[in-house]
């Protein structure tokens, strides 16, 4: 809001509206049927549909070191016959995916144009099924020095892998009546990073030396259902090209000796890409 308080009063005269838009939380736990809905919109789009194969969907997204990339916005409406409200160009801002021994939450933040009041909701709106969660039992955390490797080492003391990208689009505004919102967004420089805590042990400490060389390693984290997907389990899977940025103080995890190795995703000339995901789900199309 602009605000203009004139010299010699007490209080404002004016006080209207400059920008207006939506912001909203993004809560909830990882769903194998659901998650490419927000990595279309974080990450990138891969168009209607994914790829066709023995067992189901595949959606794979890839975040580009130099190229732009395409995504997916989103409509979103709310309320019932007697009062709705919707607003559109939803752009996913901010995407949490956290993995521990009590699940995968799911946390993040999104933007939107300005809020339209006493909607008309779509009529019969389809559902995302089956929901297929997942589960604790079924996440497996791999490091390996060499991209070649990746995913063939697992962390046998890994507590939790909490992988996020923040700071991915800012809203364009310009001069013209005509628009009531924003009118488009821009790629910034994102920040993508996974925190890792691991017992500090020797398979934990194997990070002190790779902090200090400022070497690249290339994470994995991954989930295999035991609901099957035309015959193939469903599954997720996040491969990280980065190097550790931080490191915590040591800690008590449960009795155990910890440290937290935090992950932030570099250039690589290996992957091309820092982080890609690749989803397999029963779900054709968005």
């Amino acid at each position: 809001m602009q605000t203009f308080r004139p010299v010699g009063s007490k209080f404002n005269s004016v006080i209207v509206p400059g920008k207006e838009w939506v912001e909203g939380k993004i809560t909830g736990i990882g769903s194998y049927q659901e998650i490419q809905y927000l990595l279309s919109g974080i990450m990138a789009d891969v168009g209607t549909n994914p790829t066709l194969v023995t067992g189901g969907q595949v959606w794979t997204h890839e975040l580009k070191q130099r190229a732009p990339d395409t995504i997916k916005t989103y409509s979103i409406e709310q309320g019932d016959s007697n009062f709705a409200h919707k607003f559109n160009y939803g752009l996913i801002t901010e995407l949490g995916l956290n993995f521990s021994r009590d699940g995968c939450e799911i946390d993040g933040s999104f933007m939107a144009r300005a809020l339209t009041t006493g909607a008309t909701l779509t009529g019969s709106p389809s559902t995302v099924d089956p929901e297929v969660v997942m589960l604790p039992t079924e996440i497996d955390v791999y490091y390996n020095t060499t991209f070649g490797t990746i995913g063939t080492t697992k962390l046998g003391r890994a507590f939790q892998a909490n992988l996020k990208i923040s700071d991915r689009f800012a809203p364009v505004w310009v001069l013209n009546s005509l628009a009531s919102s924003y009118t488009a967004h821009v790629e910034t420089a994102p920040t993508v990073e996974v925190e890792l805590l691991v017992e500090a042990d020797t398979e934990g400490i194997q990070f002190f030396p790779i902090m200090r060389a400022g070497t690249t390693g290339y994470l994995r984290i991954k989930a295999t259902s035991t609901v099957q997907a035309a015959g193939t389990p469903y599954s997720f899977q996040a491969d990280l090209a980065g190097k550790v940025s931080d490191v915590s103080d040591f800690s008590d995890e449960d009795g155990v000796y910890a440290i937290t190795w935090t992950m932030s995703a570099a250039m690589d000339t290996n992957t091309n890409m820092p982080l890609k995901t690749v989803v397999r789900n029963m779900t054709a199309s968005l």
